[in-house]
């Protein structure tokens, strides 16, 4: 049996197989890449339940909690301190699923879509909630982000917030960690015994992964200029 093949079906056939190798390349690259969870707490205050943030499960979450004492006496604030298993490399992205009391979150994602709520919220991101988040090398920071500050405007420190409206900070330290420590604090030191509330749900890091956002399979971020859409994985 003579095969004909002509330069039409050649073409056709050779699309096929490129195409077919590069779904094949796509999907082995997606089953390269992990979660990496830190494993141990090496730091906590005023923490409820907080195994829950190196579970490797980001629907149980950890309590933060901050309290106002009465008028500023007695005030408390809340932490943790995640560590990884190894230092990671500089320019390794780790994102950490948290939410607030407060509405801080949709506001800090800048842009458009910040600018409006903002208007809409009137003064939320001075409100009497605020969150950092600090990158470490054992005791040393090597880079630190406050939301009061616009601290989370930059490629180094975003809030992600995915199809499922959950939010995510993304930090890219420019040099090497192990830990991360998010804090949570009352700011009005005219509360009464007030309490404000974080929860952490688990940091973790994408181990073979080509690029810094395929941590969120879909997303929308401050890019400094205004939304921007992420997709991959």
């Amino acid at each position: 049996m003579k095969l004909n093949f002509t330069p039409k079906k050649i073409c056709k056939i050779t699309f096929f197989l490129l195409s077919f190798m590069l779904i094949l390349n796509n999907e082995e690259a997606k089953a390269q890449s992990v979660k990496v969870y830190p494993t141990v707490i090496s730091g906590q205050a005023q923490v409820t339940a907080p195994n829950n943030a190196t579970d490797g499960n980001l629907t149980t979450s950890a309590t933060l909690t901050a309290n106002s004492g009465v008028l500023g006496v007695g005030a408390t604030t809340g932490y943790i301190e995640l560590e990884y298993p190894t230092t990671l490399p500089a320019n390794t992205t780790s994102y950490i699923k948290i939410t607030t009391q407060e509405n801080l979150l949709s506001p800090l994602l800048g842009g458009s879509l910040g600018n409006l709520l903002s208007t809409v919220l009137g003064t939320v991101l001075i409100g009497n909630q605020e969150f950092s988040v600090e990158a470490k090398n054992g005791t040393t920071t090597v880079q630190l982000n406050e939301s009061s500050n616009n601290g989370f405007s930059t490629v180094r420190s975003r809030i992600l917030v995915n199809a499922n409206n959950e939010y995510f900070i993304a930090i890219t330290p420019s040099l090497p960690y192990n830990r991360i420590r998010v804090t949570n604090r009352y700011l009005a030191l005219l509360g009464l015994a007030q309490d404000r509330t974080l929860q952490v749900y688990d940091a973790y890091y994408i181990s073979g992964s080509s690029g810094n956002d395929c941590g969120i399979a879909s997303a929308t971020a401050f890019d400094g200029s205004g939304l921007t859409w992420i997709s991959s994985m």
